[in-house]
């Protein structure tokens, strides 16, 4: 039943609790917006409109929850007390992603509101959507270039999926904050139009441009790495000096089992430090293995495998590869490519190719509506 670490679902609150021998973070409900979320719950299971919830919502908050927000919200089970761990993983140098569900595992804590209330609630939710039209079935496409792969060129701030009657289009997340007045861009013809863009500049990269940007940024790195491996010498010749004196110390007729604590001890830092020694040298091996050929590869790997992926790979190399300043009133905008090769350090940021994406002739009047 304890926090894991995340955002804290709104209503709710992280409270300090104390096993005897540490601490640790609990949830209980914040007595400020918890009695208001508590009542989200009660009007959407007597039925009452979406956006006459929202509107009483901003009344007593001063913020505009989206529709997506609002129906989240609803289906987190933490509300009436089911703490879900494992649902996402993040590895270690990788994006967040879903966990497996046979590994998820639930806490308890008491609950903001009784689990028929939330049931009801979302059975309300779930019986207001199968009604509103056959749109409703069409199947969830994801937003591929959505979580800062393509930001506006106005305010800066991300480019967001939303949908509308049907159609799926992008939208400022400032425009649904109130702080931009561009209006949307149909997402079909935007993810057609940079997916061929990228495609494009993939294949006209200059890869010579790339190789000796990439050998550059190695000097420093390997120089780091070998004055750090020297440093780690000179600490375990240290250690080394001071295992031979303790040895001398116990062939004297030292306190043997003091000294033999102190002897194991300097041997477990002898193998750190052997270890750390080892993954310097490793690292710069590694650097130095990867060569001109191996940028090539990985570049034409890259043309070949992007019009094969599904929408979530997709995005994930988007995400990673590019970025996208999208002006939604003159509908242009310019391609950022962060081209990074087999390891981060193939391009630095500060050296970005750029190019030009023009939808004024594609995009059709349908984003007005907006």
């Amino acid at each position: 039943g304890l926090w894991r670490g995340g955002a804290i679902p709104f209503g709710l609150r992280k409270v300090l609790v104390s096993d005897g021998s540490r601490d640790h973070w609990g949830v209980e409900v914040d007595p400020l917006t918890g009695p208001i979320m508590r009542e989200v719950f009660e009007r959407v299971a007597r039925g009452e409109r979406t956006g006459d919830i929202l509107s009483w919502l901003e009344s007593k908050t001063g913020d505009r929850w989206s529709h997506p927000t609002f129906y989240t919200r609803l289906k987190n089970p933490a509300y009436y007390g089911i703490l879900q761990y494992g649902r996402t993983t993040m590895p270690a140098g990788r994006q967040r992603r879903k966990g497996d569900p046979e590994k998820m595992v639930e806490g308890r804590w008491e609950g903001l509101i009784p689990e028929d209330l939330w049931r009801a609630a979302n059975a309300a939710i779930e019986a207001r959507g199968r009604g509103r039209g056959a749109h409703r079935s069409i199947p969830r496409q994801p937003y591929t270039l959505s979580e800062g792969v393509a930001v506006c060129a106005t305010c800066g701030k991300s480019l967001v999926g939303n949908r509308m009657y049907g159609d799926r289009y992008y939208v400022c997340q400032g425009r649904q904050a109130g702080t931009c007045t561009r209006k949307g861009v149909n997402a079909d013809d935007l993810e057609e139009a940079f997916r061929h863009l990228v495609t494009e500049e993939l294949a006209k990269v200059d890869l010579d441009k790339m190789i000796k940007n990439y050998e550059k940024s190695l000097a420093p790195e390997i120089e780091e790495k070998l004055r750090r491996e020297k440093a780690l010498k000179k600490s375990l010749d240290q250690v080394y000096r001071k295992m031979k004196n303790l040895t001398l110390a116990i062939a004297e007729g030292g306190d043997f089992h003091s000294l033999r604590e102190m002897l194991g001890r300097l041997h477990d830092e002898e193998v750190s430090i052997q270890n750390e020694i080892q993954a310097c040298r490793d690292e710069v091996a590694r650097m130095r293995e990867v060569n001109a050929t191996v940028i090539r590869d990985h570049v034409a790997d890259l043309v070949n495998i992007l019009p094969e992926l599904e929408a979530e790979d997709l995005k994930t190399v988007y995400r990673n590869l590019f970025e996208l300043r999208f002006d939604l009133e003159k509908r242009a905008g310019s391609l950022h490519m962060r081209l990074r090769g087999p390891r981060p350090e193939m391009l630095p940021p500060e050296n970005k190719e750029e190019a030009r994406l023009d939808l004024s002739r594609i995009t059709t009047g349908r984003s007005a509506r907006i």
